[in-house]
């Protein structure tokens, strides 16, 4: 598996920033808040770098605008996965309210599942962190109106290798990395990065594969309108089977 593009760090009161600059050199950036009782949200440098980003050669970003927080009491975990889905956020179409859609509803799966409540919070995590790879993917793909070329679309798949170079990174995260991974594989065995099938395929990418499609079926995209709720129940069924796990269908369609 290749390193990812560049990771975002955040020690208890240190924030790292790991980076290649515009030669390929790897640098690093640090800066320490002014104590643990200080609330105020620190940038990390006042100057712009050259990040090398997938689908696009250079992509300019200026660090003052990524704010990082030092709250007194705020988990790693939590700090990190908001640092995550900032950056996330103000680059793609992706939402906050469709990440905690996917929760509600792949957590109410899971409930149904009787799975125990580490497995329920690995589902939030994931909904949250799924696709976070897209953080290395070129805009211009990411928001583009149109149909992607063969080329573009072949570049918007590595998103799962990078989400996955990501959530490695981060010791709280490691644990979900393999499901970021096999989000996108499908029950017949002609999804992507590894072409898995069936039961091959991890249960939480099996579960978060479902609510993921779904909701993204019943909200605008740069590309289409949104599908009608009946419309989106109605794809989810015929692909059951072929793209989704059956079972995991079954379960959803008597929650929704």
């Amino acid at each position: 598996m290749k390193d990812s593009i560049y990771i975002y760090q955040v020690t208890s009161w240190i924030c790292i920033m790991a980076f290649i600059d515009s030669n390929g050199h790897k640098r690093i950036k640090r800066t320490d808040c002014k104590s643990e009782s200080d609330k105020a949200f620190r940038n990390v440098a006042n100057d712009n770098v050259i990040l090398n980003t997938a689908g696009e050669e250079n992509t300019r970003v200026n660090e003052n605008d990524l704010s990082y927080g030092c709250e007194t009491g705020r988990s790693h975990t939590e700090s990190n996965a908001n640092i995550l889905m900032t950056l996330l956020f103000e680059k793609s179409q992706e939402t906050e309210e469709h990440a905690e859609r996917m929760a509600v509803i792949s957590r109410s799966i899971g409930a149904k599942m009787n799975l125990p409540k580490k497995s329920l919070h690995d589902l939030f995590l994931l909904s949250i962190l799924h696709d976070i790879g897209k953080i290395g993917i070129s805009e211009r793909i990411l928001n583009k109106p149109g149909k992607l070329t063969k080329e573009e679309w072949m570049i918007m798949q590595k998103h799962s290798e990078i989400g996955y170079g990501l959530a490695k990174a981060y010791p709280e995260f490691a644990h979900i990395a393999e499901y970021i991974l096999c989000h996108h594989e499908r029950w017949d065995g002609k999804g992507y990065p590894l072409g898995l099938k069936g039961e091959q395929i991890p249960l939480a990418s099996r579960i978060i594969a479902v609510a993921d499609a779904y909701d993204a079926m019943i909200s605008d995209r740069v590309y289409r309108k949104a599908m009608k709720k009946e419309e989106a129940v109605e794809e989810i069924k015929k692909n059951a089977g072929t793209q989704f796990d059956p079972e995991i269908v079954k379960i959803f369609l008597e929650l929704i």
